[in-house]
């Protein structure tokens, strides 16, 4: 059985319990966080096949983290523990559903060690697709350098990659980061970005002018990525849906409807395991983005990261595939 591996950091999150300015909350709740963990728990709850690899602190929150993948059913074998360095740790802020900040407290954490020579060959038995985004390179240097190695690598061996670019420039400079992200976005099958983002990272490239409608910033941003490399560009529209860009075609697909959003922090990573499954099941392109964007709904639908990625049978409840049963 063919397999997903993805490579990053796991965070502890510090979750509130109150709404208002971080300085008056006094109670938190511990909750799981990172990009590419949350897509590698996203595709374990679809069932599919997955690895997460990265490196913890050999401390009490690393050890809860490992513990926690595993009963998710994700592959932690090659992952590795750090008996000097902590376990990274992020606390958000909840001003309101779509005002919620993030303050990060992963500076010289375990992960921000990885290196290519770290990166084993068993990592890549049985895979089929890598995912990756744009937030592991801009950790540290050696974070940079391991995620080209592990990409080239399973270039190679002809490993498709999905690729987020999941833009952060309060880890890194506007410069490094387009500069890194492009490169990256080259090797990938298929590119992931957000509107806003692309338009940060690319927008002087492509022309843009804030009078465009949202639909050709879009359309132009998905060409330039395009001439880049990749198969095809997925540019995401928030909660209108998503613009697929594929050789001389594109396609708008509308989102979900979802009447009351309780938290959009890792809807992406959500539509990205949604995607990323839909393709392991052999689905077309534009099945499988619906796929994605069923589960980025359910995702804003709960609080926390990943406590909205739903399984296989609450995906086809939501797609109404199945009719749910109650006694």
């Amino acid at each position: 059985m063919g397999k997903v591996v993805t490579m990053g950091e796991a965070l502890i999150v510090l979750d509130p319990e109150q709404s208002g300015p971080l300085g008056q909350v006094d109670t938190f709740r511990r909750r799981l966080g990172g990009a590419e963990v949350n897509v590698a728990v996203g595709l374990a709850r679809l069932g599919s096949n997955v690895e997460w690899f990265g490196r913890l602190g050999d401390d009490p929150f690393g050890q809860w983290i490992f513990r926690y993948l595993r009963g998710e059913g994700i592959d932690v074998n090659n992952v590795q523990f750090d008996p000097q360095k902590p376990t990274g740790l992020y606390v958000k802020e909840r001003r309101m559903p779509e005002q919620i900040n993030s303050y990060y407290y992963r500076s010289l954490s375990a992960a921000s060690f990885l290196s290519p020579q770290l990166i084993r060959d068993g990592i890549f038995k049985d895979a089929i697709w890598l995912h990756l985004t744009g937030i592991t390179p801009a950790l540290s240097d050696s974070c940079r350098d391991a995620t080209f190695e592990i990409a080239q690598r399973a270039q190679r061996k002809g490993i498709k990659i999905t690729f987020d670019p999941n833009l952060r420039l309060k880890l890194w400079s506007a410069k490094e980061a387009k500069d890194t992200i492009t490169e990256l976005a080259s090797l990938a099958t298929i590119v992931l970005p957000g509107l806003d983002e692309g338009i940060a990272l690319w927008g002087e490239d492509f022309g843009w002018d804030k009078s465009w409608p949202e639909d050709l910033a879009a359309e132009k941003l998905g060409r330039l990525l395009l001439s880049f490399g990749p198969e095809m560009v997925v540019v995401k529209l928030g909660e209108r849906g998503v613009l697929l860009v594929e050789g001389e075609q594109s396609t708008f697909l509308p989102a979900f409807s979802v009447s009351h959003p309780v938290d959009t922090v890792g809807a992406g990573d959500g539509f990205a395991a949604g995607l990323l499954y839909g393709l392991m099941e052999s689905k077309n392109i534009k099945e499988a983005i619906q796929i994605g964007q069923a589960v980025a709904s359910c995702v804003v639908s709960s609080p926390g990261d990943l406590e909205g990625l739903p399984t296989l049978r609450e995906l086809e409840l939501f797609l109404g595939r199945r009719e749910g049963v109650e006694r």
